[in-house]
């Protein structure tokens, strides 16, 4: 008999109990005189995983894990889904008139955080276990790793002086995800208008509502708009170029399509869903 035979590569997930998370928060409210509220809120965020499960299977959320030794051998990290730091704030105040028939409220909300963690590696397999998900190692100074060139050399450390992920982890390898992306500084304007309608004994209420949502971009066209790794190749800035006589492993810097080496670290994200809105409502109230 002819037998064909294929092959696959068969993955098994267990449970681990090294993971960890832990979050704090602190919230300031305060009304200091009529109808005005003020509330303030800080929460702070730390969470550890073997595995985010980058994937939508087995196979993806195996060989997509970002390591220094391969996905074989994971290691407790970051959890790419985690915001350590966000700040909220409301500010909100009422102006009743004509007998309270009417009545104007005002109210500032405001939200900042990092939007991404991101990761620093090579652009294609470092350790030869067939994966191109290495985190890289950063050199503590010129002539700790060894350049193709000294133009690439030169590249790499320029930028990673305006890095301040790379400049503040010299001589480590890259942690996934924690490098975090500049807070992002969000304020929404809210404006409604209430008017008291008298409907036989019954008192009711039309509202009118007017939201600038992310006002500040209104103000501003760069506030209110995250900034993404897009054009420093999402955060692979090294290629592994093989070894050298000596089997000394050898790097280059990557280059842009411009065929220029990358500069910086974060640039702005231009999207029509980070523009600001004007948002109009209406709302009757029956008492």
């Amino acid at each position: 008999a002819d037998y064909t035979y294929t092959s696959r590569n068969a993955y098994m997930l267990a449970n681990s109990d090294e993971g960890w998370g832990a979050i704090g928060n602190i919230t300031i409210t305060a009304e200091p005189v009529d109808n005005l509220s003020i509330m303030a809120s800080y929460t702070k965020t730390e969470s550890k995983e073997i595995s985010g499960m980058p994937g939508s299977n087995a196979a993806s959320a195996y060989n997509g894990l970002l390591e220094v030794n391969g996905p074989h051998m994971p290691w407790l990290q970051r959890s790419q889904y985690v915001v350590p730091d966000r700040a909220i704030a409301a500010l909100s105040y009422k102006i009743p008139y004509l007998k309270d028939h009417m009545a104007t409220t005002i109210s500032l909300f405001y939200t900042g955080y990092s939007t991404n963690g991101y990761s620093y590696s090579y652009t294609n397999d470092m350790n030869g276990d067939g994966y191109a998900t290495d985190l890289i190692y950063i050199p503590e100074a010129k002539g700790d790793i060894k350049f193709v060139s000294t133009a690439d050399e030169d590249a790499f450390f320029k930028f990673m002086e305006q890095d301040k992920y790379l400049s503040s982890h010299k001589g480590e390898y890259a942690e996934a995800y924690a490098v975090r992306a500049p807070w992002v500084h969000q304020l929404d304007l809210r404006f409604v208008q209430d008017f008291k309608v008298k409907v036989g004994s019954t008192t009711n209420t039309l509202q009118v509502t007017l939201d600038f949502l992310n006002f500040g971009n209104l103000i501003n066209s760069t506030w209110g708009v995250s900034k993404n790794m897009y054009d420093a190749n999402n955060g692979q800035i090294l290629k592994y170029e093989g070894k050298d006589d000596n089997s000394v492993p050898t790097f280059s810097m990557v280059k842009n399509d411009d065929g220029d080496y990358l500069s910086q670290s974060f640039s702005t994200y231009y999207n029509y869903n980070q523009c600001w809105f004007l948002q109009l409502g209406l709302r009757y109230t029956f008492n």
